[in-house]
């Protein structure tokens, strides 16, 4: 691995480069306008029934004293309705260090109707999930009522159950994409999978923040969970991503970041079959570029051969984190009935691997270990 401990100039220059072998033209933000989405830590839900109305009062804290507006984004999807509670704060505004309350009463006749789902069960909400918090709905069971029956409701407050992601990968669908998350639990405790993306309002370039846990009401630390079963294959997961295939992306949980980087020409062959294979890197394509910063911040060079032009393809590069270690993974992801040339062109993908406060460990690329 080369490293370098840079002057201020050459730290400039790794930033502009950023992922510069897949950059795209867009729009550019000044420092200015740029928003840092901040979600309310929530304190409680409660649900309000009348002869009239349904709602949610949502109570909140809000971590300073600037006076932005709650704004609150609400979606069904399944069988659970997510809820997100937050302010879009301007960057370059200093605001008071204190703390506020918030308090906000929304509209929750969603809680009522009964939709067919995708794998051709029916059934109402039965899990609100707010920002981080999740509340499980208990109806009461009354003979004689239809499915869009309003039935009194109680909320339960659920817990959190972590899972271990395996991997990401994407898959291309028409005008859209499906993020593939194969996933294995934490613990012995059954409960339904919440999983969503996000999108990430402060990044200059496309980026999601993936949500994937499961909801069970018993605590997964206490003694009433038993130990995690031993999978041999993992579950697989597909989360429907609202993203236009032809603008590269970024998608993080946790300690694992797909990075997918498009490279077609015209369009894509949304419903060709895609063949999947890894790229072949030399000791000598890995740079490490360290920062004089503190935490140093690292940056990551990989530069390889590969034939072209092809105007079917695109890359995978998944970033995973074991403590300081990082493992990376380049995939190319081709489509199979496409004429690629015959030339093998220099490729090249700039990525910023982050703070590491201790130092970062070793670096792993597609199976070779970078040099120290």
């Amino acid at each position: 691995m080369t490293t370098h401990f840079t002057r201020i100039g050459l730290l400039v220059l790794v930033l502009a480069m950023g992922i510069s072998a897949f950059a795209q033209d867009t729009p550019s933000t000044s420092s200015d306008d740029a928003l840092l989405r901040q979600y309310n830590t929530i304190d409680a839900v409660e649900l309000v029934q009348t002869e009239t109305t349904t709602q949610l009062i949502i109570r909140s804290t809000l971590s300073d004293g600037c006076d932005f507006p709650v704004i609150i984004d609400s979606q069904r999807q399944g069988t659970i309705w997510f809820i997100d509670v937050y302010r879009d704060v301007p960057l370059s505004v200093m605001c008071p260090m204190m703390v506020q309350t918030d308090e906000q009463t929304i509209d929750a006749e969603v809680l009522y109707e009964y939709q067919a789902q995708a794998d051709g069960t029916s059934g109402s909400v039965d899990l609100i999930v707010v920002n981080d918090r999740v509340f499980h709905i208990e109806r009461a069971q009354m003979e004689g009522m239809g499915e869009n029956a309003q039935v009194p409701m109680m909320l339960s407050d659920w817990y959190v159950s972590p899972v271990s992601v395996i991997r990401m990968e994407a898959e291309l669908a028409e005008d859209s994409m499906n993020l593939i998350v194969p996933w294995v639990p934490l613990s012995g405790c059954e409960g339904p999978l919440v999983s969503r993306v996000r999108p990430v309002t402060h990044s200059e370039n496309a980026a999601y923040e993936v949500i994937l846990y499961q909801a069970i009401p018993t605590d997964p630390l206490s003694e009433d969970c038993p130990p995690a079963p031993q999978l041999l294959t993992p579950f697989e997961q597909v989360i429907a991503v609202d993203h236009d295939p032809l603008e590269s992306a970024t998608f993080t949980w946790e300690t694992t970041t797909l990075h997918y980087m498009q490279q077609f020409v015209d369009g894509y062959p949304f419903d060709a079959t895609w063949l999947r294979n890894p790229v072949t890197i030399e000791p000598e394509g890995i740079t490490a570029i360290v920062a004089e910063s503190y935490p140093p911040q690292v940056f990551l060079t990989v530069e390889w051969q590969h034939g072209g032009p092809c105007p079917a393809r695109y890359y995978e590069v998944l970033d995973q984190r074991n403590g300081n270690d990082v493992t990376v993974t380049i995939t190319e992801v081709l489509a199979e009935d496409t004429a690629c040339g015959r030339a093998l062109l220099p490729m090249s993908i700039s990525i910023p691997l982050g703070a590491f406060e201790d130092g970062i460990g070793t670096i792993t690329v597609n199976g070779v270990e970078a040099d120290s």
